[in-house]
């Protein structure tokens, strides 16, 4: 016998089909769904009472009862003789269990599935994780005998199968999110915020794929979204953590740094290794290769603009990672346009910080001065004392350093991102 309690009550028993309406009534059927919601635990006649008869008792409740469950037995087992016979509902003082030894549920189904799946995650297999939580996905038809919605005893039981739901398929959206699988992520997310909608982890996991996917401004309105639901519904904002994640994104921080944060239920090197795809711009990216082949020892100055949002960093990161050149990148703001050298001195500082001792060293000789513009590299190499000059004098001496050193690093690439009015430049 197999039983579904997700949705409306459904029993099948070989060929045979028992439905809410195929039980001899109301009454016997929720008498069916008491013992169901307590399988293999004996429920006492005086609890089974008070559930079934809330606000006034017949004449004879004791004997009523025992002819539900009478009826129940004739509509479950038609060929049995005795009671005794009856493989399921049994007579156990004080009262009654529903004996589900011999009968699979797809509750408890459900259930099995994803301790199954959180065992091969902590394993790290995610295949087999993957394939458990979409199997117990599946389980779920509706909620927790939805037929009966006022019901006591399934209030309990159907709110926190609801929570296990919305849990488990934001659990699955980070497995798929981990095989790189962004669209599927992004599907089981919505689908997890249907469900319902203050769930915050949810968000978070939507706007990471939609940024996977290429959809900066999509994943920005998803906390926009967020924002909105949670004010409504809790009158509160998101957590810092959905915060900050909205901030990185509009910052265009790679991908691949957001993951390990987004995705803490798995391993590091569960994340470093996720094939994050890059959707449209082939066009564009290909000029960039082109542009930097045909440069060959020469300087080029690239221009990527656009309006906000439709991948501009995203593609000039793209073409570093695949070109794997050394690059000095910097953020740059309209806050910061009447200072002189900001933007260079942070690409420049990118650049020279991560370099080892040697090849530090090397570049400052060249051009000693550029430690005027970022002091917090004079303990890279031993530089003696600059002689003091006019400041035309000393701008001339700056650049003619920073030339220096970009030509011991060479080749290389100095990206400028900036927001604003101003288009991003690749150099």
């Amino acid at each position: 016998m197999y039983i579904r309690l997700f949705g409306s009550l459904q029993i099948e028993d070989g060929h045979r089909w028992v439905g809410p309406d195929d039980l001899g009534g109301r009454k016997p059927k929720q008498l069916l769904e008491i013992l169901l919601n307590e399988w293999g635990r004996v429920v006492s006649k005086d609890r089974i009472v008070d559930l079934l008869w809330p606000d006034e008792l017949p004449q004879n409740a004791a004997a009523t009862l025992d002819t539900y469950v009478s009826v129940l037995r004739r509509h479950l087992e038609p060929t049995i003789v005795r009671a005794r016979d009856s493989r399921y509902l049994r007579r156990v003082h004080p009262g009654y269990l529903f004996d589900a030894s011999e009968v699979e549920i797809d509750v408890d189904r459900f259930q099995a599935l994803i301790v199954e799946g959180h065992h091969a995650r902590d394993e790290g297999d995610l295949e087999r994780t993957d394939h458990a939580f979409a199997t117990a996905i599946g389980f779920y038809r509706g909620a927790y005998l939805e037929d009966e919605p006022q019901a006591t005893w399934t209030l309990g039981p159907r709110e926190r199968l609801a929570r296990t739901y919305r849990d488990l398929l934001v659990a699955t959206a980070g497995i798929a999110t981990a095989r790189g699988k962004f669209d599927e992520g992004l599907r089981l997310c919505e689908q997890a915020i249907a469900h319902d909608p203050t769930c915050e982890e949810a968000y978070r996991q939507a706007m990471l794929c939609s940024y996977a996917l290429g959809r900066q401004h999509e994943a920005l309105h998803i906390f926009q979204r967020c924002s909105r639901a949670l004010t409504q519904a809790l009158g509160t904002g998101p957590m810092p953590e959905t915060e900050e994640l909205y901030r990185r994104i509009l910052q265009d921080t790679p991908v691949q740094q957001l993951l390990p944060q987004a995705l803490p239920s798995l391993r590091t090197r569960q994340t470093e290794h996720i094939d994050v795809p890059f959707l449209g711009r082939q066009p564009e990216l290909t000029f960039l290769e082109d542009a930097w082949r045909t440069s060959e020892q020469g300087v080029l100055l690239v221009t990527v603009q656009g309006e906000a949002g439709i991948g501009k960093s995203r593609l000039v990161t793209e073409f570093l990672h695949k070109s794997e050149l050394r690059c000095g990148r910097a953020k740059c703001t309209e806050l910061e346009r009447d200072l002189p050298f900001s933007g260079l001195a942070a690409a420049l500082a990118n650049l020279l910080t991560p370099l080892n001792a040697q090849d530090a060293e090397r570049a400052l000789m060249a051009g000693p001065a550029v430690v005027e513009l970022i002091p917090e590299l004079a303990g890279k190499a031993s530089l003696t004392s600059a002689i003091t000059l006019p400041p035309e004098a000393t701008r001339i001496r700056l650049l003619e350093s920073i030339v220096a050193v970009l030509r011991a690093l060479a080749p290389l690439v100095l990206f400028r991102d900036r927001t604003g009015a101003a288009p991003a430049r690749c150099t």
